[in-house]
């Protein structure tokens, strides 16, 4: 019994202390990321603040228009409600390059959209940006925005349209 505690007790040591080594980061520099902000919000469409923004999304195939640079997608629906696409142009370096119409003249957006998720929807080789809109309809305007918004990559360089290709 004391043997098997020993043996337990040492592949737990050697893992913690190989731990370290299998946690270090790429030597070429790829895959580095770091929290910049929490909670960001667009203001203006092109800088980023903290406090109003409700989620921050990375795609499974972070290039959404092929151009080798990453996009990161922020919903933030304390301004009528909106979807921004912000590429990755450097370190530490954020360029606003894109964002769907306002879903909702009214400041507070409704709570929505929530999530924002990308992939190629219709097979046709290029990313979707679609996420739901869903808040609480109280006219026929209201009631006609609520839906499943997809923009589709146009095929120029970050552009995704001004109106969706399906909802």
């Amino acid at each position: 019994m004391k043997f098997r505690y020993s043996l337990i007790f040492g592949i737990l040591v050697s893992f913690l202390v190989m731990m370290p080594l299998l946690a270090q980061p790429p030597a070429n520099g790829e895959n580095e990321y770091r929290l910049a902000g929490v909670n960001p919000r667009s203001t203006g469409g092109d800088t980023l603040t903290a406090n109003a923004g409700r989620g921050v999304w990375v795609a499974h195939d972070p290039d959404l228009d092929n151009d080798g640079l990453p996009e990161i997608l922020v919903t933030d629906y304390s301004d009528g409600g909106r979807v921004f696409v912000y590429e990755v142009i450097g370190n530490d370096l954020l360029e606003f390059v894109w964002a769907s119409k306002r879903l909702d003249t009214d400041p507070g957006g409704g709570s929505t959209p929530r999530s924002v998720t990308t992939g190629d929807f219709d097979n046709n080789g290029k990313q979707e940006i679609i996420f739901p809109i869903g808040y609480f309809a109280t006219d026929s305007v209201d009631l006609a925005n609520r839906g499943i918004y997809f923009y589709e990559w146009t095929g120029n360089d970050n552009d995704y349209g001004t109106d969706p290709v399906y909802k």
